[in-house]
């Protein structure tokens, strides 16, 4: 199942959670093992998430000075 947009999230942590639930919340035991798993999440995002991201970037970024770095939604 490819990552879902449920509310508007920095891409880079988007993709890092989608590896989170795909991969690395069953502990690896060794770092090999952990790459592939990783490269088969990676592989699995689709190209409407990744429009969806790279879209809504300027909207992110705008949330993000306005907020002096500090946390937005």
């Amino acid at each position: 199942m490819a990552a879902k947009l449920t509310r508007f999230e920095p891409s880079g942590l988007l993709c890092v959670e989608h590896s989170r639930r795909k991969s690395v919340c069953e502990t690896p035991p060794e770092c090999g093992i952990l790459e592939a798993a990783l490269k088969k999440a990676w592989n699995e995002i689709t190209l409407e998430t990744l429009i969806k991201i790279v879209d809504n970037f300027p909207k992110q970024l705008k949330a993000c000075i306005d907020a002096k770095g500090g946390h937005f939604e």
